[in-house]
This record gives C-alpha cells, structure tokens and sequence, in this order.
C-alpha cells in the first residue's frame, strides 16, 4: 500500500485546525442568529434559527412567518 506524500498530511492537519477553529467560534455567532417566538396557551416557546448552517431552510421558515 503506497504512503500518502507528506505535503498532504500537513495539508490535512491544516484543514482540520482550521475547522476545530471556526467551531470554537460559533458561540460568538449564536447571538445574532434571529428568534421566532410561538405563543401557545401553555406559554411562549422561543426558537433560534440557524440561519447560518441552513440559510434556505430558515430563509424558507422565515418567510412563512412573515
């Protein structure tokens, strides 16, 4: 079996820190993400949409809200 080339593996090893890093970022991205509020006659129910990780299907959900 051939070994992959050691410029590869430092690319990997790149690629995973940088995505490691983007994800211990995200908290600081949750507090602009929009908030739709259900008022049931039990009480409120308060959603956060991931308008970043699904941006068509909150765009979708937000536009039947409106």
């Amino acid at each position: 079996m051939r070994r992959p080339p050691t410029f590869f593996l430092v690319f990997l090893c790149a690629l995973c820190a940088s995505v490691v890093n983007a994800l211990a970022a995200r908290p600081a991205e949750a507090q602009t993400l929009p908030r739709v509020v259900i008022q049931t006659e039990l009480g409120d129910i308060e959603m956060e949409i991931d308008s970043v990780h699904a941006p068509l299907t909150s765009a979708n959900f937000l536009r039947y809200v409106d």
